[in-house]
Formats: structure tokens, sequence, C-alpha cells
């Protein structure tokens, strides 16, 4: 203890200095908790304030403070009606941005399942709980609104009822709220330019629009018909042609022109009777196939890569 006293007396500005260092560290460790609690507080603050013991959401969602949640009313009824269950209420949160003074105002929205849920468990340091399912909101004080005051959103007007303190979103905005009911008319309103492009596009929705063909049917013209030898033509899509003649053709050509050839092609072809007292003979896949008409005139106007197989 002596040693340590006349070390201190040795080198009293490093022992200050050392002293008041490890005090900062300490204070910024401190520091640092308490944030932490307290932003897991105002992150918590909502949750609590509901005194629900458990949350049906909509399936792979996080819940209604995480990302958009949508439930069916009628789960409402169907858990109510579930053995153990004491309560069941409607839920809704979300958070918009208004005029209101002539400035700008952010509110959490946050919907209360009336008439289970007036809010008679929230801290309200002025005013009452709601007492009418429309027209009326508790908000908070961080939102600088005063009780009685009436404050437009959407197309409705509501009423300040009552006061709370500390009910903040953990965006730092203040809550308001609302019945189930009001808090969805407030969410879901819509100015009357984006009402009609909605119905402008459900219309357009609803109008029928021509779908692909499950073929084409094509009436030939007597005469010759001109092959296509420009340098695009070489470009191909794959077609498949079917003649009367009794074979089925497949070819690669530029575009639906020159299917529309090929049909006047096999058309002509048809036309044309077999020889005098022969018959043509069926081909098999495995015997090579015999020049015929068909395939005669294809290869006449340049479509060589054509190949004819049986029906």
């Amino acid at each position: 203890m002596n040693l340590a006293i006349r070390d201190i007396r040795h080198s009293m500005g490093r022992f200050v200095f050392t002293t008041i260092g490890v005090g900062m560290l300490l204070m910024v460790v401190m520091g640092m908790g308490g944030i932490y609690r307290g932003l897991v507080d105002d992150a918590l603050v909502v949750s609590r304030s509901m005194g629900a013991d458990l949350w049906v959401v909509q399936r792979d969602t996080r819940g209604p403070f995480a990302e958009i949640s949508r439930v069916p009313r009628n789960v409402v009824d169907r858990v109510a009606a579930v053995s153990g269950v004491k309560d069941a209420r409607e839920f809704v949160y979300h958070t918009i941005q208004r005029e209101h003074r002539g400035k700008s105002i952010r509110i959490a929205v946050l919907g209360l399942g009336w008439p289970i849920d007036k809010g008679e468990n929230l801290p309200l340091v002025a005013g009452r709980p709601l007492a009418q399912n429309h027209f009326e909101m508790i908000a908070d004080l961080e939102l600088g609104l005063e009780l009685g005051e009436k404050i437009k959103l959407g197309k409705d007007v509501y009423t300040v009822v009552g006061l709370t303190r500390g009910m903040v979103s953990a965006g730092g905005d203040g809550i308001g709220c609302f019945s189930s009911r009001d808090a969805q008319a407030i969410q879901f309103d819509q100015p009357g330019e984006s009402t009609r492009l909605e119905r402008q596009a459900r219309r357009a929705r609803c109008r029928p629009r021509p779908g692909p063909h499950a073929a084409l049917v094509i009436g030939a013209r007597v005469g010759p018909i001109p092959c296509d030898r420009r340098p695009g033509a070489r470009r191909r899509q794959r077609r498949s042609c079917e003649t009367r003649s009794g074979y089925r053709c497949e070819c690669r050509e530029p575009r639906a022109e020159r299917v529309e050839r090929h049909h006047r092609l096999y058309q002509r072809t048809a036309g044309r009777s077999t020889s005098e007292g022969q018959r043509r003979s069926r081909p098999t896949t495995d015997s090579p196939l015999p020049r015929t008409a068909d395939h005669h005139l294809c290869s006449d106007h340049g479509l060589d890569h054509l190949h004819a197989h049986p029906r």
C-alpha cells in the first residue's frame, strides 16, 4: 500500500489520466448497453401494449411489424372458436405521412380490435379510450396533437379523444390508435386520379387479347411462285407442313411468308394426278425416299434442305 501511494505521488499526472481513461471506457460500455435496451423497448412497446399471448400472421411472413401480412377477416371468428382461446381481435399496423397545420406529420397507425379492445391498456395521460367505432383516435404526445383537436386523414375527420406517452414506433414516429375499420380506411385511401388509373388498368386486363393459333389454313393461287433469294432469307425458323399427297415436310424458312409459299406448292402438287396406270407406292421409313413431285418442286425452289416423311 505504501509502495502504491509513493508511486502515485511520484507520477501524479499519469495516474489521473489513467483513471479518466478507464472511467470513460466504463461509461461507453454502460451507454451502449442502455442504448440497446432502449431500442429493444421501443421495438416491443406496441406488442407489449396489446397484451397478446399468441399472434396469427400470414404464412411465410414475419408478422405485421417486419413486413406486410394479410389475414382474412373470417380467421378472427375461426380462431375465437378454438377451445382454450379467451378472445381474438383484429390488428392493423402501418405508417403514413400527411399534411397537418401546414407541416408534414408521420403517424404510425395502430388499429384496435373494436369492441373488444378500446385502448384501456394504453398508457393514457389525458382523455379517455375510444367510445365509438369511427372518427375517434388516441394520439401520442410525440405527434404534437392536442386533446379535442381534429385532423383529416383520407376522406374522414378524426377527433383526438386521448393522449399517451412513450408510444412510438421503432423509427421514432408517434403512434395514433384507431379502430381497425378506420385504420384500414386510412391505409387503403387513394386519390381520385389513382382510382381512375386503376379502373383503366382493370378494363385493359379484362379485354380479350389474341393468343397463339393452332394452325394456319391457306388458300393457294394458280401460277408460279417466285423464290426468295435475298441474303436475309437464310435466317430460318422451324416449321412443319403437310401435303395432300401423303408427305409431311419439315423445313426451315425465314418467316411466315415462306410457310405460305410452301403450302401453295403443296396445293399445286395435290392438284396433279399420279401417272396414268401407275400408283405411287407409299415409302417406308427404312427405304430411301423416291424423288416425288413434292420433293422436286421444293428442290427447284432452292429448298434443298427439305426432308419429307410419310404421314
